[in-house]
């Protein structure tokens, strides 16, 4: 007798998931000598198939199935680690799922769920868990001391209030993103080991200083909300090593000086600033964003930034930038700045690995380019460019260069001697073909775009 089993119509790919009936099931005849199909990362999935094997089953790829409903045989797997069931019609889980005592992560983001599946933090081997892009609000996380979960995503629910009940010792990250919160809850507090916290594109506009308590906390975005100050009470914790603050309306930063931090990374790009000044908060900084300010002119002073190796700048009216001279810069980016040559102290930056000037007025690059050894990538595209000193053939390092939309009709026949370069983009200038033909024979060896 031929064994009959269930398939969601997906590909022509044999299916079976589900012991509930379903619209989408059809009833198809399995070829007893057909190959058992272990490969979950593909559409190949046949879970009669799985079900034969359930012991050797650690991961299993469920998503993009139309799913309504998960197949109470589910419980079988008692070997399963990774459960995939993303992108489907999901609102619940079957009691069975409870019974797969080695579960580490379930994805469940991109589904129906209106109630948060709170029954999965009873599991104590469980360590990841997605519930982004649901239907959630306001889900109260009520945590148990069998709770050892270390990564929750809630991203991209409608979520205004979030609960915390329990201490939790084990959560390292949370990620509360595209949300609807418009206060930072004083219970997540709750959570002592937390290590990252993401409220990217929020409503938050006041700041309770809650998060100025919490040891553990070393990454926080703040990035795309309602805020208009600078949350100085950050700064209190010691353990913040980088504070992403930026697509914000924050208009000035005013700070005491006397606090010291281990901030590294300050993201505060988009924002209406219009001046910036080093303070000694800032002083172990090693990135620093500060590109595109909505402000008529952006100032700036980057005195006592000992540490300071990545400098972004770009899309601002630059006023004066103070003590720039003095910084050992890696990367610097003055992208639409209003530029029209290459600043005199860039000489200074012998380490220099990343220069971005697109988008400005330059007319040549100058003698000294050829002193920045370290130099690895180039991008000063869509300026007014004619000539190009020949001592860019010193850039022994030079990984990409991109002179795009400028105005060049011939190389320095140094460029062949930048031994590494690899990707050359020419489009856009007035080169002719003789020219180019020449271009190409010379530096055979590189990727050119003209």
């Amino acid at each position: 007798m031929k064994l009959i089993i269930y398939f969601i119509i997906a590909l022509q790919i044999p299916f079976s998931l589900f012991a509930q009936h379903n619209k989408n099931l059809i009833k198809v005849d399995v070829n007893k000598n057909q190959k058992h199909r272990m490969n979950f990362s593909s559409k190949t999935f046949d879970f009669e198939e799985a079900l034969k094997v359930p012991e050797k089953i650690t991961y299993m790829n469920l998503k993009n199935r139309n799913l309504d409903y998960v197949d109470r045989r589910i419980g079988e797997f008692q070997n399963l680690e990774v459960l995939d069931l993303s992108n489907n019609n999901l609102k619940s889980l079957p009691d069975e799922i409870y019974l797969l005592k080695k579960l580490k992560t379930i994805k469940l983001n991109k589904n129906k769920f209106i109630e948060f599946p709170a029954r999965l933090f009873a599991f104590e081997t469980l360590e990841n868990l997605d519930v982004s892009n649901n239907s959630l609000k306001n889900p109260i996380l009520n945590f148990t001391s069998k709770t050892n979960l270390k990564e929750l995503s809630l991203s991209g629910n409608a979520i205004d209030t979030l609960i915390i009940q329990g201490k939790n010792n084990s959560l390292m990250e949370l990620d509360l993103s595209y949300c609807l919160i418009k206060n930072i809850p004083s219970s997540i507090s709750n959570l002592s080991k937390l290590k990252k916290l993401n409220f990217e594109k929020n409503n938050i506009s006041n700041f309770s200083g809650v998060l100025s308590s919490m040891d553990n906390l070393e990454y926080v975005n703040l990035s795309n909300n309602n805020l208009t100050f600078f949350p100085e009470d950050l700064l209190n914790n010691k353990s913040i090593s980088n504070l992403d603050l930026s697509k914000n309306s924050i208009t000035h930063i005013n700070l005491s000086g006397k606090i010291k931090t281990n901030l590294t990374f300050l993201d505060l790009s988009h924002n209406n600033l219009q001046k910036f000044i080093s303070s000694n908060e800032f002083a172990k900084l090693k990135t620093l964003l500060l590109s595109n300010q909505n402000s008529d002119i952006f100032s700036v002073d980057l005195s006592n930034f000992n540490y300071l190796k990545n400098l972004n700048l770009s899309y601002n009216k630059l006023g004066e930038v103070k003590n720039i001279e003095k910084l050992d810069l890696e990367s610097l980016e003055m992208s639409r700045t209003g530029l029209t040559g290459f600043p005199p102290y860039l000489e200074k930056f012998s380490n220099l690995i990343n220069v971005n000037f697109s988008d400005n007025s330059i007319t040549s690059i100058p003698d000294f380019i050829g002193n920045l050894k370290s130099l690895k990538k180039l991008i000063i595209n869509k300026n007014k460019i004619t000539s190009i000193s020949d001592k860019i053939g010193n850039l022994s390092n030079l990984l990409v260069l991109n002179l795009e939309s400028n105005e060049l009709t011939y190389l320095p026949a140094t460029v062949v001697n930048c031994k590494q370069l690899r990707v050359l983009v020419l489009r856009n200038n007035s080169f002719s073909d003789s020219e180019k033909e020449k271009i190409i024979n010379q530096l055979n060896r590189i990727r050119i775009s003209f």
